[in-house]
């Protein structure tokens, strides 16, 4: 077993390291350019002080899915729409930058509220946690597929995230 004491915790976004990250992703057939890698800092009941780099942890949101359309079809065009709306926002209209790593269906019980059966979800995975308040915003507002989301789990800080 191996115990640290955890004196804090940051991230940062880096290009992919083979044999530790993801290099090509196989939801956007794509080559990966950087991925999100979890940095702790803390020390070990010995007082040796130590960092340890978390890769392969991507901060993710669910957005509620009513199941109207055809899967591998949306889930295409939604993220192709999320990428786009992105690089709008951020003004980067002629970059092909990806943001979203992967997006599929889960099935969650909605944490607000009485639920008694599971609900579709979008699982939506992204490579840089730093866009998630901007993403947001662009969901609610209209300008994913001219249509209003309301995410769910988006407030959770990424570090909190891991699993």
């Amino acid at each position: 077993m191996f115990s640290v004491r955890i004196v804090d915790a940051d991230f940062y976004v880096g290009k992919p390291i083979d044999g530790l990250d993801i290099l090509f992703s196989k939801f956007r057939e794509a080559n990966v350019n950087g991925v999100p890698v979890l940095r702790i800092f803390c020390s070990t009941p010995g007082g040796q002080k130590t960092c340890v780099h978390i890769h392969q942890v991507f901060p993710y949101l669910y957005i509620p899915y009513d199941g109207t359309k055809p899967t591998d079809k949306y889930l295409k065009q939604f993220t192709t729409s999320v990428d786009f709306a992105v690089q709008v926002a951020f003004g980067r209209t002629s970059s092909s930058m990806k943001y979203v790593h992967k997006t599929e269906i889960v099935k969650k019980i909605p944490f607000y509220g009485y639920h008694e059966n599971e609900e579709e979800f979008i699982k939506m995975e992204l490579y840089n946690p730093r866009i998630i308040p901007k993403l947001v915003d662009l969901l609610q507002n209209g300008a994913i597929l001219n249509k209003s989301f309301q995410p769910h789990e988006a407030h959770v800080p990424y570090i909190l995230q891991m699993r």
